[in-house]
C-alpha cells in the first residue's frame, strides 16, 4: 500500500491506495524494493527503469543514499533545493516527484521524521525567480555578511535560505555567476558541509540526466491525482518558463488536460449514476407498493363476488357486500387517478380550471372525500373555519384534492382513535389552512424531503401503510400552481405533525356565487332512448348495458368501431356510449364516420375511455363526440347524460 494525498479546499487529507507497478514489472531484488519503499514510503518509477539490468539500479540506489538520502544536510533543505533546481530540467519528472515528497506524498529525502510543507509553500518556492547578473549580488553579499560558518541552516522560506538556494543553483547550472556564488557558500558552510552539498548537487544532476535518457518514465498515480485536482500546482510544475518542456513533457501536459476533462466527466457520471440508482430504487419500491395497494381493494372485491353467489337471498348481507364493493372500487379508482396525476405532473400537462370558489365548500368536499378513512381509523375530526366567507380563485376539484390528500395522510399515519384538526385562518389577503394530527410524527431529517415523489415515512409493521407515496407530491404541485406554499412541521417521532397551506385570497369580493345548482340525485326520468354501447371489453360492455337497461332504455352492444358503424346504421340509436381504443376501427374514427352520415348528425356521442388528459378530450371533441367520460364512469353520470339527451334530440 502507498499513501497519496487528495487535496481539497480545506487542506490535505490522507487516503490509502494500492501501489501500481508498471505492466512489465520491475525485475529487481525484493530486498532492494523493500529498502526503497521503506525509505520513501513508496517505490518511485525512477528506480524501476533498469529492470533488465538490476545492478544499474542497485548502483543508482547506492549513489542516491550517499548523495541524497543519507547525506547529513538537513532533510527539508535537501528536498526544497532538489525541487528548486529541478525547475531547470526539461523533463518534469524530478520536480513533480520531489514536490510530492515535499508535501507528504512519501518521505522527504527518505526521512520519515521530516516535517512536510503545504502545497502553497511548494508553489511559492517554485515560482521564485532565480536572480541573475547583478540581481544575484545581494544574495552573495547577504551570505558574506552572515556569521561564518552558520551554526545551522536557516528556516525554510527565509531570505538567508533563499540566498543559499540561489547561489547553489548557479553552481549547479554552472552559470557565469557560479564562482562568486561558490565562494559565498564556502564561507557559510563548514568544510565537510560544502563537500556534502557538492555531492548532493552531483546526484541531482545525475537524476536529471537519468530522466532525460528515459522518455518512457511516467508519473506515479499519486502525482496524477495531485495534479488533476490542484491546477495551480500543476501549472507551475509542468509549465515553468525556466525550462522548455520536452516532447514527452508536452505530451504529459496534454494527457493531464485530457485527464482533468475525463475526471470531471467521470465525477458527473458518478453523480448521475447515484441519482439514477436512487430513482431506480424508488421505482422498485413504488412498483412493489403499487402491486400491494392494487391487491388491497381487489381482494375484498373478489371475495365479495364469491359471497354473492352463495348469499343471493340474504338481502342484509348483500347490501353489506355491495357497500364494501362500492367502497373498494372507489379506493381502486382513486389509486388509478393518482397514477394519472403523476403522469400529468412528470409530463407537465397538469392544468387547472380556475374560478372563484368559497373555501368552506372546498373544505366540505375534501372532508366528505376523506370521511371513510377517518371513520375507518375511528379518528375524531375537528374543523374550524372563519365566520365570514373566504373566497379563492382556484380549481375547486383540485383544491379539494389537496386537503383530502392531507386529511388522508393524517388519518393514515395516526394510530386508531387519534385526533385530527382542520383549521382555516384568514388575514384578508391570504388564507392558511392547517391539517394537524397526533400521529407517528416525522423525523427531522425526513421533513425536507417529505414532498418528494414516492417517498413514504417508515413506520412499524403494525402501522400499516396505504397509498402510493405520491399524495404529498400532488399536494405541493397543486398548491404551487395555485400560487401558494405548503410546509410541514413535526417535533419528531410520535409527536404528530402539522401541514400548512397558504393561499392568496380574494379580498372584498365584488361578486356573488350564483347560478344553477347541480342536481344531487333523483334525476327526472328521461324518455326511453335507444342506446348503443360500444366496447371491445365484453365484460365492461355487458355491465354498462345492464345499467342502461335498469334506467329503462333499449340497448344494443358492439365490440369494435367497424361493428358500431354498421349496427348504428340499422339501430339508429339516440345515444352512443363508445370506447376509444378498439381494434379494427377506433372510437374516434367511428365517430367521424357516424357524424358524416345524415342519420348520425342528431345522435349524442359519448366517449367512455380510460384516456382522460386534455389532449385526449380535444381529440374526441374534434372527432365529433359531445361528451367525454373517464372510466369507470359513475352510473349517476350515465343517468344524467341520458336525461340530457332529450334536449339535443328535441
Amino acid at each position: 500500500m502507498s499513501v497519496f494525498i487528495v487535496l481539497n479546499g480545506r487542506g490535505i487529507q490522507k487516503k490509502r491506495c494500492d501501489m501500481v507497478i508498471p505492466p512489465e514489472g520491475p525485475k529487481l531484488p525484493a530486498s532492494l524494493l523493500d529498502e526503497v519503499k521503506e525509505r520513501f514510503g513508496l517505490i518511485p518509477n525512477f528506480f524501476c527503469l533498469a529492470s533488465e539490468s538490476p545492478e544499474i539500479t542497485q548502483n543508482l540506489w547506492g549513489f542516491a543514499k550517499t548523495g541524497y538520502i543519507d547525506n547529513p544536510l538537513p532533510s527539508l533543505f535537501k528536498e526544497r533545493l532538489f525541487v528548486y533546481m529541478s525547475r531547470f530540467c526539461s523533463v518534469r519528472y524530478c520536480i513533480a516527484r520531489h514536490v510530492g515528497f515535499l508535501i507528504g506524498l512519501g518521505h522527504p529525502a527518505g526521512d520519515s521524521n521530516c516535517r512536510t510543507e503545504t502545497v502553497d509553500q511548494a508553489v511559492r518556492l517554485i515560482r521564485r525567480d532565480l536572480p541573475e547578473g547583478d540581481d544575484i549580488r545581494p544574495q552573495i553579499a547577504a551570505l558574506k555578511n552572515s556569521p561564518a560558518p552558520l551554526p545551522q541552516l536557516p528556516e525554510s522560506d527565509s531570505p538567508t535560505e533563499f540566498a543559499i538556494i540561489a547561489c547553489a543553483t548557479h553552481v549547479f547550472l554552472q552559470t557565469p555567476q557560479a564562482p562568486p556564488c561558490l565562494d559565498a557558500l564556502r564561507r557559510v558552510f563548514r568544510a565537510d558541509q560544502i563537500e556534502h552539498l557538492l555531492v548532493f548537487l552531483t546526484f541531482v544532476r545525475t537524476a536529471h540526466f537519468w530522466t532525460r535518457i528515459h522518455p518512457e518514465l511516467t508519473f506515479e498515480d499519486d502525482l496524477q491525482e495531485l495534479f488533476s485536482v490542484h491546477e495551480e500546482l500543476a501549472e507551475c510544475v509542468l509549465s515553468d518558463p525556466d525550462a522548455e518542456p520536452s516532447d514527452s513533457t508536452q505530451g504529459l501536459l496534454d494527457e493531464l488536460a485530457v485527464l482533468r476533462r475525463e475526471q470531471a466527466l467521470w465525477e458527473e457520471v458518478q453523480r448521475v449514476n447515484l441519482v439514477l440508482e436512487e430513482k431506480d430504487r424508488q421505482k422498485d419500491e413504488f412498483l412493489a407498493t403499487l402491486a400491494h395497494e392494487l391487491r388491497n381493494p381487489l381482494a375484498p372485491i373478489r371475495t365479495g363476488l364469491e359471497l354473492m353467489k352463495v348469499m343471493q337471498h340474504d338481502t342484509t348481507a348483500l347490501e353489506e357486500i355491495r357497500s364494501t364493493l362500492e367502497q373498494q372500487t372507489k379506493h381502486l379508482t382513486r389509486l388509478v387517478d393518482d397514477l394519472l396525476d403523476v403522469s400529468r405532473i412528470t409530463s407537465g400537462k397538469l392544468q387547472l380550471k380556475m374560478c372563484p370558489v368559497e373555501l368552506e365548500e372546498v373544505l366540505r368536499s375534501s372532508v366528505t372525500a376523506s370521511q371513510p378513512f377517518i371513520d375507518e381509523g375511528r379518528h375524531e375530526l375537528l374543523v374550524t373555519i372563519p365566520d365570514q366567507p373566504v373566497y379563492l380563485n382556484a380549481d375547486p376539484q383540485r383544491l379539494a384534492q389537496v386537503f383530502s390528500n392531507l386529511l388522508n395522510n393524517a388519518a393514515k399515519y395516526t394510530p386508531e382513535g387519534g385526533r385530527l384538526l382542520l383549521t382555516a385562518v384568514s388575514d384578508g389577503s391570504r388564507i392558511v389552512v392547517s391539517v394537524e394530527d397526533n400521529g407517528i410524527g416525522i423525523p427531522a431529517e425526513r421533513q425536507t424531503e417529505i414532498f418528494s415523489m414516492f417517498l413514504q415515512i417508515e413506520s412499524s409493521p403494525e402501522e400499516l401503510q396505504q397509498g402510493l407515496g405520491v399524495g404529498l407530491t400532488l399536494v405541493k404541485t397543486l398548491v404551487e400552481m395555485h400560487e401558494g406554499t405548503v410546509s410541514v412541521h413535526s417535533d419528531g417521532e410520535h409527536q404528530g405533525s402539522v401541514f400548512r397551506v397558504s393561499l392568496p385570497a380574494i379580498p372584498n369580493p365584488q361578486f356573488a356565487l350564483s347560478g344553477p345548482v347541480p342536481p344531487r340525485g333523483g334525476l327526472v326520468q328521461a324518455s326511453k332512448r335507444r342506446v348503443l354501447v360500444v366496447d371491445d371489453n365484453r365484460a365492461a360492455a355487458s355491465m354498462l348495458s345492464m345499467v342502461v337497461k335498469l334506467l329503462g332504455h333499449e340497448v344494443q352492444t358492439a365490440h369494435d368501431g367497424l361493428e358500431a358503424t354498421e349496427l348504428a346504421a340499422d339501430f339508429l340509436p339516440d345515444v352512443i356510449l363508445m370506447d376509444v381504443g378498439m381494434p379494427r376501427m377506433d372510437g374516434n374514427e367511428a365517430a367521424r364516420h357516424i357524424r358524416a352520415q345524415p342519420w348520425g348528425e342528431p345522435m349524442m356521442l359519448v366517449a367512455l375511455t380510460g384516456w382522460g388528459q386534455d389532449e385526449d378530450r380535444q381529440r374526441t371533441r374534434e372527432a365529433g363526440f359531445d361528451h367525454h367520460l373517464v372510466k369507470p364512469a359513475e352510473p349517476s353520470a350515465i343517468e344524467e347524460l341520458l336525461a340530457r339527451s332529450s334536449s339535443r334530440l328535441n
